[in-house]
């Protein structure tokens, strides 16, 4: 199963025409192709980093001596942009004044917005036959249950971990 996080935007989303799924996980294209994966998800200031860091170690590499040297560290860049990329795209929706959600387990992206939307939206209670959906709520009101803030990503959340 694969967890989606929920984003909606500033103001709500009732006919969830903008809501936004990202799924918490590796992105192999950002593993890939890091510059053109910022790119293609409008993270300029990203984008220019890794292009920087990309300039770097490829010159690095071309230099004999520190060949290892650069290739680990653009190993190293490119691991971190495959497994904090979706991390950093809902940072950037929540510089922006969108919310979290919800964190949505489902096996697609399709099964997760069936999920979502069907949801009940007074009650906050999820049927236990559908894949789990995970609302916001004090830490203290369910035993076992992490806000989203301590779910997402490899690295600190909001300064929780």
């Amino acid at each position: 199963m694969k967890t989606f996080v929920v984003m909606t935007p500033p103001g709500g989303d009732p006919d969830g025409i903008e809501t936004r799924f990202i799924r918490d996980g590796f992105a192999p294209l950002a593993f890939i192709f890091p510059v053109f994966w910022f790119l293609w998800h409008r993270m300029w200031l990203w984008a220019g980093v890794f292009f920087l860091v990309t300039a770097v170690t490829n010159w690095l590499m071309a230099t004999g001596d520190t060949f290892a040297t650069g290739f680990a560290l653009s190993v190293a860049t490119s691991l971190y942009a495959g497994l904090e990329g979706n991390r950093l795209r809902a940072s950037k929706l929540e510089a922006r004044g969108w919310t979290m959600d919800a964190l949505v387990d489902a096996t697609s992206l399709d099964e997760a917005e069936e999920v979502f939307f069907a949801r009940p939206a007074a009650t906050g209670s999820v049927d236990k036959t559908e894949p789990d959906v995970r609302e916001k709520r004090p830490v203290g009101t369910k035993p076992g249950f992490q806000r989203p803030e301590e779910s997402f990503g490899m690295f600190e959340w909001n300064g929780v971990r």
